[in-house]
């Protein structure tokens, strides 16, 4: 059999996969995956401007489907382009020692708010893309990853001056360029107090979203100028503490 007619050969079966070489096993796996990314396509474009939670959609779980079958074969294409040590198969349902990673889309092709997103894919989303992912970040994050989340969402649901990231590794200062630590302050000299309330007080004013800071931060500063005898405090927080 020469050349061409052993790559016009079909893989129909577990059997003619087996016995077909890399070349045509990753020509399968390519046919497939833009297969079904074809229809996948299809199948959002119809139900683009059809509610999430729209309860007369049977069509979303066939969504999940066709997603599943063209990451599949998408696995299976990069395993062969690679040279990777797992093997390529012919099915899902034979698929092994496959590292499970979460999603960057759902099945409807949106962020999946459960997945760190790159600064180009995040910059391509719209002001509500953005909040939404923030807060589906929010929900599944915790302490200062959980505040950055939180964060990023007010500035852009309040149209904020202020520029946001999808990962505090990528930008993003702490609440209103808060920097130091209250460890660091409860090392700093009266005179960088000062400077820390002075800063944060103009900081919060500024912002007119939390009035109570702006008084917090006054007040500490008040007492450090007047160097009165009563203790100074990181935060609310910090002052609740003791």
């Amino acid at each position: 059999m020469d050349w061409q007619n052993v790559l016009k050969r079909k893989i129909e079966t577990l059997a003619d996969y087996t016995n077909a070489s890399p070349d045509e096993r990753l020509t399968y796996h390519n046919t497939m995956a833009s297969a079904y990314n074809r229809r996948l396509s299809a199948l959002r474009h119809s139900i683009a401007n059809v509610g999430e939670t729209n309860p007369n959609i049977p069509l979303e779980e066939d969504l999940r489907e066709l997603q599943e079958m063209r990451n599949f074969h998408g696995r299976q294409r990069h395993r062969i382009r690679r040279g990777s040590p797992i093997p390529d198969v012919f099915s899902l349902e034979i698929e092994q020692q496959r590292q499970k990673q979460k999603l960057r889309t759902t099945p409807r092709g949106l962020p999946n708010p459960y997945v760190d997103l790159s600064m180009e894919e995040y910059e391509s989303l719209s002001n509500r893309q953005k909040e939404n992912y923030h807060l589906g970040r929010a929900k599944v994050t915790t302490g200062e990853e959980k505040s950055f989340h939180l964060r990023m969402r007010t500035r852009i649901k309040d149209n904020l001056n202020r520029p946001t990231f999808p990962t505090p590794d990528l930008g993003g200062e702490t609440s209103f360029g808060i920097t130091e630590t209250k460890e660091e302050y409860d090392t700093m000299s009266r005179e960088d107090k000062i400077k820390f309330h002075n800063k944060m007080a103009t900081r919060f004013k500024r912002g007119s979203s939390n009035p109570e800071l702006t008084r917090f931060h006054s007040r500490m500063l008040g007492r450090l100028r007047y160097n009165t005898s009563l203790p100074t405090f990181y935060s609310p927080e910090h002052e609740e503490e003791e």
